[in-house]
This record gives structure tokens, C-alpha cells and sequence, in this order.
């Protein structure tokens, strides 16, 4: 909570990735580097989010251009991932009420609002840098890799979305285009919450 915080105005050591992107969402260099940064403000989400609903006052003035910028260039990179297949699930959170004894009084259910969004946004691309960053230059790294799943588990899958009268060929469960494709079909289905 003290070192690894970022408080405003306070030097706090980094490693930064810096990230030029075109307005496209094109990534056109980048930097990784040891660095000291001083945050200008601690936001919350909430301040972020009440900001891009019009409450221009929510956020420090000199901090809505930029973040007004930020927006528009993750609404640019999420539609990039898009492109490239990407899928784009939004499920709730569960966050749990509890009383003064720590005893759980409620569960509510929180979804992912617009400034939640632009947060993970940057965060998988400075992933994805970072990762090609280091692949580039042959640095060991651990990272996860998503093996495709046992066609087994496709062809069953085929079968069960037969069923519920949604065909699919096996072959396009294989690629994430064709996953996208499916579950965008899938949103019509009168029987999708199941």
C-alpha cells in the first residue's frame, strides 16, 4: 500500500513501457525502460466513468483532454483486436456486502463499465509489447499459452450446439474467428442463457 502505491506527486520506481500509437490504434515504436514516475492524480473508476458519461468535473480539468484522447484510442485498439478475432465476453463481477462482523449480507453483480474497459485495454496491449518485445530479442520470459482445445471436446461441442439448433462445422470452432462468429449467432438464440 506505501511503495507500491501511486500517489500523486510522489516518485515512485518503475518499468515503464512506452507506447506510440497511431490514432488507428498502430502501434509504432516503443520503449521499455527503469524509470521514476510521478502520477498527477489518483482517479477511481467511478471518476473516470462519471467523466465519459459528461460530468466534466469528475476528473482534474488538465486530465480530460488526455483522457478523452485515451478513449479514443482504446475504443481503436479494442476494435483492432476485434478484427484480429479476439472475443469479447461480459460477465459480471461479484462483489460481497459485508456486515460489521465480516459475515457476507449481500452478493451484487457488477459489470464492467467504459473506464474498466480503457484500463484493461492498455494493460493487454502493453502486455502484448512486452511480449513481443521480448520474443524479438530472445529474452526468457513465462507467459500462458492458450492450447487449442481436444477436438473431442469440438466435436461434442458441434453436437450439443446441433441440438439446441445452432450447426457448426468442427473446423471453424478451431479458430477464434470462427468462436466469434458463433457466439455473435449464439446472442439471437432464445435459449442463450442457458
Amino acid at each position: 500500500n506505501d511503495l507500491c502505491s501511486l500517489r500523486p506527486a510522489e516518485p515512485r520506481l518503475a518499468l515503464t513501457c512506452e507506447m506510440e500509437l497511431e490514432r488507428s490504434g498502430e502501434r509504432v515504436r516503443h520503449r521499455i525502460y527503469e524509470s521514476v514516475i510521478e502520477s498527477q492524480a489518483r482517479l477511481t473508476y467511478a471518476q473516470v466513468q462519471r467523466f465519459f458519461e459528461g460530468e466534466t468535473d469528475a476528473v482534474p480539468a488538465r486530465l480530460g483532454p488526455m483522457l478523452a484522447e485515451m478513449r479514443g484510442l482504446a475504443a481503436a485498439l479494442r476494435q483492432r483486436r476485434s478484427e484480429r478475432g479476439a472475443l469479447d465476453f461480459s460477465f459480471p463481477e461479484y462483489k460481497f456486502e459485508l456486515d460489521r462482523k465480516g459475515f457476507p449480507r449481500r452478493v451484487r453483480e457488477v459489470y464492467a463499465t467504459e473506464a474498466t474497459r480503457l484500463i484493461e485495454q492498455f494493460m493487454l496491449e502493453a502486455n502484448e509489447t512486452v511480449a513481443e518485445h521480448c520474443a524479438e530479442h530472445r529474452l526468457p520470459i513465462l507467459y500462458r499459452v492458450h492450447d487449442p482445445p481436444p477436438a473431442d471436446h469440438l466435436n461434442s461441442l458441434a453436437i450439443t450446439l446441433l441440438n439446441y439448433g445452432l450447426p457448426v462445422k468442427t473446423g471453424e470452432l478451431g479458430r477464434p474467428g470462427g468462436i466469434k462468429a458463433l457466439v455473435a449467432r449464439a446472442q439471437e438464440h432464445p435459449q442463450r442463457e442457458q
